[in-house]
């Protein structure tokens, strides 16, 4: 099977049949519909450009005060001198919190994944 555009440009999921193998059936065969995807992106791994993909400025700056949320300087001024436990920022950032810093509550993030993580946390405690 193969994914091919019709005259008209639509993209169309064919089983090709060689006439070789099956003489009597030399054309495709319409199957149905399927999508044609772009390839895919490649990862993103400046910090800033991936903290502004995941919408992490929807809420918070990157210094400077608070807009809904913490700075993310504000943030690494928290936790420079009492740091927190491994795992805890990565797991604020993914899971959501409440109360720690306002009374607005962070939501859930479960959009970014353990490699987001690994690149966004130590660049927000470097801030």
């Amino acid at each position: 099977m193969q994914c091919r555009r019709d005259e008209a440009g639509l993209p169309h999921w064919v089983v090709v049949t060689p006439a070789l193998l099956f003489p009597w059936n030399t054309d495709t065969t319409p199957y149905s519909s399927c999508a044609l995807r772009p390839p895919p992106r490649p990862p993103i791994t400046d910090p800033q450009q991936l903290a502004q993909a995941r919408n992490c400025f929807a809420c918070h700056l990157e210094t400077g005060g608070t807009l809904i949320g913490p700075s993310f300087e504000q943030v690494a001024d928290r936790y420079r001198d009492d740091p927190l436990p491994p795992g805890e920022l990565e797991s604020r950032i993914r899971n959501g919190t409440v109360r720690n810093w306002n009374t607005f509550p962070m939501p859930a993030n479960p959009q970014v994944s353990d490699a987001d993580l690994a690149i966004l946390v130590p660049w927000i405690l470097s801030r």
